[in-house]
């Protein structure tokens, strides 16, 4: 029963950011490695990971994978209804429910593993009770002892499909127990046996069609365990089982957000079980994720996680005992970090430069990557960064033309929130960057910008420089400057480089009012902030942001250019819900 339907789940401070991008580059790096006769099957089982199943089949396919594995055939289902256009392979299933499952899934075109005369009964069954032809792959055991039939059951399997009108044999299959040790013999003994398990099926069957033993190891351990398909999965999602020179990504990053800040003295017990305590005057940090959220126990005071303040990204420690739903961060004793500030706990060090994999996660507590990720509850939402399409990439930038922008409008009521809104977006503001103010007289400009300064944490008071032209704010620590400009004042003719700023635009974050159609070229990305009062209010008072009104306003910043690529405009959109708005999308 659904007792808070009006809230959104992105409220929850706990999130896992999914790249589709990465995965779709995951598997273009995998088609790239493999020759093009040998079929790419994207194994996307336990919900894809983790990562959400077809949302990663999709952009696997985008990236070049022609096949979906999956464990479970009521899974396929879901695959199959979503209308990906590649044939889908499911291995796991038994007699029970198998009578209920099996006709859907030869119904939808779904191809079956078998692993014994039994199994292959129940699919033969589930095709007649509906008039239709299963294909089956047989599953063969190698050496593993898990699915698979054994030698003696082949020949019989094999007979068993020629005689059945309902069901054809698409592909012979088996699974190698130790391919991430490429020098281990039982690779090859494995795959020799292979061989001969499959020429014992065909003498019975007739031709094999497809042979696949290989998932990531295997695939990338050697171009004779290859064969006709390979089934990569966990490589799919950032990660590999062994060695390998693909430039993989991961596509998870799960973040938080720091709940509670307070100074402690030496002597503080953290956690249950007192298994820290503190030696020094220090900062903790309360951090609402735990082991319900998919935080090994293991990793007690042994994770590292990546704190992001107004002024920095460090790598702090996890301190006392994982609990159910929190942990706890030792800050050290001085910090900025405030209440709000976010908290990666694992991820891509491309996107959060410094954090850790889920290979180091998985390294402390003595586990694999694969169960790191696949323990990430379903009460952490996933948000899906989405995929860059070829005609997606257009959008943003068409040689020759303007690129077309993708714009957010909050709706404000007095000055705080323009500045909480503004400092939603500065928490994105890089050095280089150019905001472009725009709106009448009172909208609130000079506000924003307050708000603006606020997060970036620099010196001077942040006030209207319309009779100073321009000011520059130095940061209190590491980070970029601040240059304010109005331009309210100068003619059309003005150049910013005539004001002979103390400070390197590259490396500064440069805001500039009434700069609308006159600052642009100074940059190939930037972002033109509107900021409007309601038409009722227009006959008000012209001093410009009368901070003392709980007037409603609108706020529309439009992003424009490669610098703003749409995981950076998810991130945003994010933020601004965090801080309290209900922000609308426009642009494309």
């Amino acid at each position: 029963m659904n007792l808070t339907p009006d809230i959104d789940p992105l409220m929850s401070p706990n999130r896992a950011e999914v790249s589709l991008k990465a995965i779709a580059h995951n598997a273009a790096q995998l088609r790239a490695a493999i020759p093009d006769y040998i079929a790419l099957m994207a194994v996307v089982k336990a919900d894809g990971y983790g990562h959400g199943m077809v949302e990663a089949a999709r952009a696997a396919i985008a990236g070049g994978a022609t096949w979906l594995g999956v464990a479970h055939p009521v899974t396929a289902l879901d695959l199959a209804r979503a209308d990906l256009e590649v044939p889908i392979l499911a291995w796991l299933h038994e007699p029970v429910s198998a009578k209920d499952v099996l006709p859907h899934a030869v119904g939808a075109g779904v191809d079956l593993a078998v692993s014994s005369l039994a199994q292959l009964e129940s699919v033969n069954d589930a095709a007649r009770s509906i008039e239709r032809r299963a294909r089956v792959h047989v599953a063969l055991d190698t050496g593993m002892g898990r699915e698979g039939a054994s030698g003696s059951q082949v020949e019989a399997i094999g007979r068993a499909i020629r005689e059945s009108s309902h069901v054809s044999l698409a592909g012979a299959m088996s699974h190698l127990y130790n391919a991430d040790v490429p020098e281990d013999g039982s690779v090859r003994e494995q795959a020799a046996r292979f061989d001969e398990m499959c020429e014992k099926l065909e003498a019975a069957a007739g031709p094999i069609p497809l042979r696949h033993l290989s998932a990531s190891a295997g695939a990338l351990a050697g171009e004779e365990f290859r064969y006709d398909m390979v089934r990569p999965g966990i490589t799919m999602f950032g990660y590999s089982p062994l060695e390998t020179n693909l430039d993989l990504r991961p596509a998870m990053s799960l973040t938080s957000r720091i709940s509670l800040v307070k100074r402690v003295e030496a002597g503080q017990v953290v956690g249950y079980g007192a298994r820290y305590v503190t030696e020094r005057p220090t900062t903790l940090a309360l951090v609402p994720i735990g082991y319900a959220d998919g935080l090994d126990r293991r990793l007690t005071n042994r994770l590292q996680v990546l704190v992001q303040t107004g002024s920095a990204s460090t790598l702090v420690p996890q301190v006392g005992t994982i609990s159910m739903d929190q942990i706890v961060l030792d800050l050290g004793p001085d910090t900025d970090a405030v209440p709000g500030d976010r908290v990666v706990i694992f991820g891509d060090p491309k996107r959060y430069p410094g954090v850790w994999t889920a290979e180091d996660l998985a390294r402390e507590a003595g586990t694999i990557p694969y169960e790191i990720l696949t323990s990430v509850s379903s009460r952490v939402p996933r948000v899906v960064l989405p995929l860059a399409t070829d005609s997606a990439e257009r959008t943003w930038s068409v040689e020759g033309e303007r690129p077309v922008p993708s714009s957010f409008t909050v709706h404000t009521s007095g000055a705080e929130d323009t500045r909480r809104a503004a400092r939603a977006i500065a928490h994105h503001a890089k050095a280089g960057d150019l905001f472009v103010l725009d709106g009448p007289l009172g909208a609130g400009k000079t506000t924003f910008t307050q708000g603006f300064a606020s997060e970036l944490d620099v010196r001077g008071n942040v006030a209207s420089p319309t009779f100073v032209i321009a000011r520059v704010h130095p940061a209190n620590a590491e980070g970029p400057d601040l240059v304010h400009v109005d331009a309210y004042r100068l003619d059309e003719d003005w150049d910013i480089e005539d004001l002979d700023l103390d400070s390197d635009l590259d490396t500064s974050i440069t805001l500039v009012e009434w700069g609308r159609d006159r600052v642009e070229h100074l940059s190939s990305s930037y972002a033109i902030v509107e900021l409007h009062r309601e038409e009722s209010l227009q006959s008000g008072p012209l001093d410009d942001d009368p901070d003392d009104t709980d007037e409603e306003r609108s706020l529309t910043v439009t992003f424009v250019g490669e610098r703003y690529t749409r995981e950076e405009l998810v991130r945003i959109g994010i933020d601004l819900r965090e801080a309290g708005f209900s922000p609308e999308q426009g642009g494309e």
